[in-house]
């Protein structure tokens, strides 16, 4: 988090206790919450108030902040990276992913985040045609055809 964010952090818990922050402040809590979304942490200090009607403090952002990306992070289950990787570079994969989980990306963004952060392309997609009129024509036709499992031969079906 960065010394503005802390402000911007500061100024939302001024709405629920009326503390007053400056930029000594601003710049300790930024501090003590390195790495924190603003995002999470404005949520942080909201689920705190509900809960507490003690001052928040940036132990307390921390806490719930831990608490949201441990509960993001346990509701996926991490997917193979898109190519064949060392095991170094799997492992580092992974992290990346679940770290981009915990910040709240969805799927998509936390895998492009990974590939992205090792110099990743993911194969194309391998497209599929859609079938055309004569092979819907045909499925149809043999659709209509009876069962003549009796025999192998065509004088045994009769």
């Amino acid at each position: 988090m960065t010394p503005a964010e802390a402000a911007v952090l500061l100024a939302h818990c001024a709405a629920f206790d009326n503390r007053t922050a400056g930029e000594a402040q601003a710049r300790a809590w930024a501090e003590a919450l390195p790495g924190v979304a603003l995002d999470d942490a404005r949520r942080a200090v909201v689920e705190h108030y509900r809960d507490s009607t003690e001052w928040c403090k940036p132990a307390h952002v921390n806490a719930r902040v831990r608490a949201m990306r441990a509960q993001r992070i346990s509701n996926i289950t991490r997917p193979a990276p898109p190519v064949e990787l060392s095991p170094q570079d799997d492992l580092t994969w992974g992290r990346l992913y679940m770290r981009a989980i915990g910040d709240g990306a969805d799927d998509t963004a936390a895998q492009d985040t990974a590939n992205r952060a090792l110099g990743i392309t993911p194969p194309a997609a391998v497209l599929v045609p859609a079938p055309t009129a004569r092979l819907r024509a045909l499925a149809a036709t043999a659709a209509t055809i009876p069962d003549r499992s009796g025999g192998d031969t065509p004088a045994e079906w009769a």
